[in-house]
C-alpha cells in the first residue's frame, strides 16, 4: 500500500536508510504517519495532506540541539518549499538549504508565503533567506540561485541530511529522485 506518495519498496529502502543513518549517529528526520516507523526517529516533522498541500505539524521528539545540528535542503522556494521552509525554521533546523532559480512573481504570492509583495523581482533563495532568519535568526541558510542539473545535484546534496522536493514539474523530480538515490540521502516529496 503506497505510504506518503512512496510504494511499499520505497519506504522499506527509506526505513533502511534511516536505520544506517541513526546507527551512525546522525539525525533523523522521517516524514511518515505511521508511528512504527516515527518511533525509530529522533525527530519527525510531519508535512501531513491535512494542513494543505505542503502545510503539517512540527512534532519534536528528541533533544533541540540535534534538531540544531541538521542539514536540510529544500529544492524549490516557490508553493511547495514555502510553507516547508517556514516549518523547518521555527522548528529549529540548524541548517537550510534553499535552491531556486526564480525570482518572486505578483500573480504567485497567495501561494508562496515565503515571499511577500516588496519582494517581486528579487530571488528567490534571497527573499526566502530572509524571510527564514526574521522567524528564527539562528537557522544558516545556504542559498543556490541556480538550476538543479545532473552536473550539480550530487554535489549540493552532499551537504545535506535529507531532501524536500518542492518543486511542480516531473523531469525535475525525476532528477530529485535520482539524486537522492545515488547520494544514499532520504527524499520528501512535496
Amino acid at each position: 500500500e503506497p505510504t506518503v506518495g512512496l510504494h511499499l519498496e520505497d519506504v522499506k529502502r527509506l526505513i533502511d536508510v534511516l536505520h544506517r543513518l541513526v546507527d551512525e549517529g546522525h539525525t533523523v528526520i522521517v516524514i511518515e504517519h505511521h508511528m512504527a516507523v516515527a518511533a525509530e526517529a529522533d525527530w519527525i516533522l510531519d508535512l501531513g495532506p491535512e494542513a494543505g498541500d505542503a502545510g503539517g505539524q512540527i512534532i519534536a521528539q528528541g533533544p533541540p540541539e540535534k534538531i540544531a545540528k541538521s542539514k536540510i535542503l529544500l529544492v524549490g522556494a516557490g508553493g511547495l518549499g514555502s510553507p516547508a521552509a517556514l516549518y523547518l525554521a521555527a522548528a529549529g533546523v540548524g541548517t537550510i538549504g534553499l535552491i531556486d532559480s526564480d525570482v518572486v512573481d505578483l500573480t504567485n504570492l497567495q501561494r508562496q508565503v515565503l515571499h511577500h509583495t516588496p519582494d517581486v523581482g528579487r530571488p528567490k533563495v534571497l527573499s526566502g533567506k530572509e524571510k527564514i532568519q526574521a522567524l528564527n535568526p539562528d537557522v544558516s541558510v545556504s542559498m543556490y540561485e541556480e538550476r538543479l542539473t545532473a552536473g550539480n545535484a550530487l554535489k549540493i546534496f552532499g551537504d545535506y541530511d535529507i531532501v524536500i522536493d518542492g518543486v511542480d514539474n516531473f523531469p525535475a523530480k525525476f532528477l530529485i529522485n535520482d539524486a537522492c538515490f545515488f547520494a544514499g540521502k532520504p527524499m520528501v516529496h512535496g
